[in-house]
């Protein structure tokens, strides 16, 4: 006489070891996009920077030809001081991430409006400067430097 139900082919997974290895799958998803949330910020907060810089030697070099620094920041927007004859524009390009210039013929400030908040120089776009990743240092400015 044969004994039956002690044999089992098991030829799948049940469906706790399935709901399992789904669980891990996104804890992993979730890590991975969080990290990669943080990478972009800070590239864009690192081009920010970068635009900054560039804008304030345009304005330098502008100074050193006459002078002065311009009425109106527009003014340099030419292939003079840019490679591609225009002001940078912010990555998002959105309000309020968008650059902040104050010109007049003695002075000038220029600022980034930073996503990761400590990462500036400045706690607004007034050129008023913090301790660098200081908890209020929201922007990253350039002023004059003649």
């Amino acid at each position: 006489m044969k004994k039956l139900g002690t044999h089992f082919n098991r030829l799948g997974f049940t469906l706790i070891e399935l709901m399992v290895a789904v669980g891990i799958i996104g804890v992993l998803v979730a890590g991975g996009l969080v990290a990669f949330r943080n990478s972009q910020q800070t590239a864009r907060d690192a081009r920010r920077r970068s635009d900054v810089d560039s804008i304030s030697k345009a304005l330098e070099q502008f100074y050193n030809n006459t002078n002065a620094y311009p009425a109106a920041i527009a003014s340099i927007a030419n292939a003079t001081y840019f490679v591609n004859a225009a002001l940078p524009l912010d990555p998002l390009n959105v309000a309020p991430s968008t650059y902040t210039t104050t010109t007049s013929a003695l002075t000038y400030c220029v600022c980034a409006l930073m996503e990761r908040t400590t990462r500036g120089n400045s706690s607004s776009t007034a050129c008023a400067y913090v301790p660098t990743g200081g908890a209020t240092a929201t922007h990253f400015c350039m002023s004059a430097q003649q």
